[in-house]
């Protein structure tokens, strides 16, 4: 019998978590983002969407009742803004300003996420997960 460790556990999860959104969301449609705004700019912000998407898996696997793309893209929008206004306009480098001042945040206030032993931001995670549901 062969044991899996962590890092192998986490890593299946997030792979059946991807598969199975992919197909959902190819049998229903785009997500609310649409092809434009959260849909287009979330996949080019990660250099390594294999490692996103187990990052992802893994958090969506912990926090399931966070497995919605309107609830991520709300918490990831800064505050005072208008979630689908802001996702339709933003940047690349305005997206990593604005997850480098949250993730800033979320350390300071002690809004971290273990996963596999290793450090996150909430933010971070939640991008994460967000990449794996567009």
């Amino acid at each position: 019998m062969t044991t899996i460790g962590r890092r192998g556990f986490l890593a299946g999860a997030a792979g059946a978590v991807v598969a199975l959104v992919t197909p959902l969301r190819r049998a229903f449609g785009s997500t609310p983002a649409g092809p434009f705004g959260a849909g287009a700019i979330v996949p080019r912000y990660f250099s390594d969407a294999g490692a996103a998407a187990r990052i992802g898996g893994a958090y969506l696997a912990g926090v399931p009742e966070e497995g919605d793309v309107d609830l991520l893209l709300a918490a990831l929008t800064p505050a005072g803004e208008t979630p689908a206004q802001w996702w339709a306009g933003v940047t690349i480098p305005e997206l990593q300003d604005t997850v480098r001042t949250q993730a800033h945040a979320d350390f300071a206030a002690g809004h971290v996420v273990d996963l596999a032993g290793w450090q996150l931001a909430r933010t971070e995670a939640r991008l994460a997960a967000l990449s794996t549901l567009l």
